[in-house]
């Protein structure tokens, strides 16, 4: 089953290890009610996978996860400036190999809102190609290793530093971000604590 658009043979092996990483940070996490996964895909398979009472997904593209148990609103964050949820709503916010695919405005303005619509005590998670993946990305996708459509869609490719300054910028605390699939890829997360 196809978990990212692209066809490339290590697609899926890399959003999996993602999911791993991802799963490990929120494995102590106690507050299980909401989670978002930000620009989820055309298969939630990472949000079918946790155990929280409402799950949420949305994305550019619409996709029909009826039969999954996840709730999905069509949402373009390059033409909407405010998520269209409440405030203090979710107690996990996900954005997966997102940003690097966002003009560097609009993924600034993620960080806000996210922060908004983030309950006290709530965690935001993102992963995103590290800037030192992008040769080697794009020497992937020649070789149809990866999807070429999908790495010729970054707009941005991150250094640690870039990431935390985004976290710090929109008042979360607590923020970790380190590199990891070999210095490939970040993942980065904070805390909203009010």
């Amino acid at each position: 089953m196809k978990i990212t658009r692209g066809e490339g043979i290590l697609e899926n092996f890399l959003a999996e290890q993602r999911y791993k990483v991802v799963k490990q940070v929120l494995s102590n996490f106690k507050n299980k009610d909401r989670v978002l996964d930000i620009g989820c895909g055309s298969y939630p398979k990472f949000l079918i996978s946790l155990d929280f009472k409402e799950k949420f997904g949305i994305d550019k593209y619409d996709y029909d996860f009826n039969n999954y148990g996840v709730n999905f609103i069509k949402f373009d964050l390059e033409k909407n400036k405010k998520l269209p949820f409440e405030d203090n709503f979710f107690d996990v916010i996900t954005a997966l190999a997102l940003i690097e695919h966002l003009e560097e405005n609009v993924t600034k303005n993620l960080f806000f809102e996210v922060f908004r619509i983030l309950k006290n005590n709530g965690i935001f998670l993102i992963t995103t190609p590290s800037k030192i993946s992008k040769p080697i990305l794009e020497l992937f996708s020649k070789l149809k290793i990866v999807s070429k459509e999908e790495i010729e869609e970054h707009k941005k490719c991150y250094e640690i530093s870039e990431i935390y300054k985004l976290f710090e910028l929109a008042n979360f605390k607590n923020i970790n971000v380190k590199l990891f699939e070999l210095g490939f890829n970040i993942i980065g997360y904070g805390y909203k604590l009010l």
